[in-house]
């Protein structure tokens, strides 16, 4: 991430959300992840590049199964069931998976040089969420164990604020909401 990947400054607001808000918002991603986890083999979502067609397959192949996608956003459905996947699968960073595990997919220079701008976008964010929770994997970790919105979960992302710096390059602004930097640590703590 730090030779790749050009991000720089994150911002992510510093006023809590309120927990009905934010549970509204996240529950049915979190029912799709729940669903995925259970009736599909869920890891084969974060085997995929974000943004490629093997993507939007396995997304397919979910709906197939029952586990229809609540939302268009499929980083925010990625980030849902890497959640997810994490306490069904391992429970801690470093745990012994609890059941079989796909590998998940690995940073490609010369694919991303091939994607479009906005598939580019979502690889850097996936790479920034995987530096970050490999520079701060117990808090990155511990964010999965706090409840959307909750002053708990605000209280983890300010303690992350010294883990995100080294993960981007100056220059450029990222501008995350709780949601999506959550999603984007739970897809980095599941690839550790």
């Amino acid at each position: 991430m730090r030779g790749s990947l050009l991000l720089s400054t994150l911002a992510v607001a510093a006023m809590p959300v309120p927990a009905a808000s934010a549970s509204t918002t996240a529950a049915p991603a979190q029912q799709f992840a729940a669903c995925a986890a259970q009736h599909y083999e869920g890891a084969e979502l974060l085997a995929t590049q974000p943004g490629s067609p093997e993507e939007a397959e396995v997304l397919a192949a979910f709906a197939a199964q029952g586990c229809t996608a609540p939302s268009q956003d499929a980083q925010l459905l990625r980030g849902a069931l890497a959640e997810q996947l994490f306490k069904v699968d391992f429970g801690a960073v470093g745990a012994r998976p609890k059941r079989e595990t796909i590998e998940v997919f690995t940073f490609d220079p010369a694919e991303l040089a091939a994607m479009d701008a906005a598939g580019q976008k979502r690889v850097y964010l996936t790479s920034f969420g995987s530096c970050v929770a490999a520079a701060d994997s117990t808090r990155s970790a511990g964010l999965l164990q706090t409840a959307a919105g909750s002053a708990d979960e605000a209280r983890v992302i300010s303690e992350l604020n010294p883990a995100l710096s080294p993960c981007l390059s100056e220059g450029e602004r990222l501008d995350l909401g709780k949601a999506e930097l959550r999603g984007l640590l739970a897809e980095g703590v599941y690839r550790l």
